[in-house]
C-alpha cells in the first residue's frame, strides 16, 4: 500500500534536475583529524566529517561524524566547541579537545552513528542522526536498516532522551529500510528521506512521540 502511494506520487512529481552547482559558502578554515585530541577515547580518528553544528551565543558547537578505522567503517559522533569570532578571524587554537558523545550502544546502531543534525532549544541539544544497524539479531549478516535516531542532551552533554523513530500510516507504524538526511524545519515539523521497497522519496511530516505522520 505505502509503496503504491509513493510510486503514484513520484509519477506526478518527478522532473529532471539541472546539472549545476551554486556555491554559496566562503571557506574560512579546515579541520583535519590530526587537529583533535579525544578526551574520552584513547585513539586518534582517521576521518572527521559531515558535522552538524549550532551557534549558542558566541560558541559554535560542532558534532562531527568520526571514524577510527577503515576496516569496518563504524562511525561515532563527537562534540567540540570553537569561538565564532576566532573562527572567522582564523585564530582557532589547535589541537582542539573533542569528546565522543554517541557511539554504537544499541542493536539499532550496531554498525554506526552517522550524519548528525543539531538544534538548540530550551537549553537542550536536540539531535537527529542515522543509526545504522539491525531490528533484531536475526538480521545480522543481512542488509542493514538505516534508522532515524532522535536524542536530547543537556548543556553538559548528558543524555536525557533517545529513541528510534517510525513512520505512521493508515496501515500502522513501520520502520522503513532507510530513513536518512532528516532535519527539523520548525518546531516538530521534519524533512526526511525514506526508502520503501525500491522507492526513495523526500517527505515532510510532523513528529509526534516516536513516529512521523506519513501523510502530513
Amino acid at each position: 500500500m505505502a509503496e503504491e502511494i509513493l510510486r503514484k506520487l513520484l509519477f506526478h512529481k518527478r522532473s529532471l534536475r539541472k546539472d549545476e552547482t551554486i556555491d554559496i559558502f566562503r571557506r574560512v578554515t579546515y579541520f583535519f583529524p590530526k587537529d583533535f585530541v579525544l578526551t574520552n577515547y584513547p585513539r586518534q580518528p582517521v576521518a572527521v566529517f559531515n558535522p552538524g553544528a549550532v551557534l549558542v551565543g558566541k560558541s559554535l558547537h560542532v558534532f562531527p561524524r568520526v571514524i577510527f578505522d577503515y576496516y569496518k567503517y563504524v562511525s561515532s559522533i563527537g562534540h567540540f566547541v570553537v569561538d565564532i569570532d576566532d573562527l572567522f578571524n582564523g585564530k582557532v587554537k589547535k589541537p582542539i579537545e573533542m569528546e565522543i558523545v554517541f557511539w554504537p550502544r544499541d542493536i539499532q546502531e550496531f554498525l554506526g552513528c552517522e550524519d548528525p543534525r543539531v538544534f538548540f532549544r530550551d537549553s537542550r541539544f536536540e539531535i537527529l542522526y542515522t543509526a545504522k544497524g539491525y531490528k533484531d539479531w536475526s538480521q545480522e549478516g543481512k542488509p542493514h536498516t538505516d534508522f532515524l535516531a532522535y536524542a536530547v542532551l543537556d548543556e553538559d552533554l548528558n543524555l536525557l532522551e533517545k529513541k528510534y523513530v517510525s513512520i505512521k500510516s493508515t496501515l500502522g507504524d513501520f520502520i522503513p529500510v532507510s530513513m536518512k538526511d532528516s532535519s527539523f524545519v520548525e518546531s516538530n515539523v521534519i524533512l526526511t528521506r525514506i526508502t520503501v521497497g525500491d522507492t526513495k522519496v523526500c517527505w515532510r511530516g510532523r513528529m509526534e512521540g516516536d513516529s512521523i505522520d506519513l501523510y502530513s
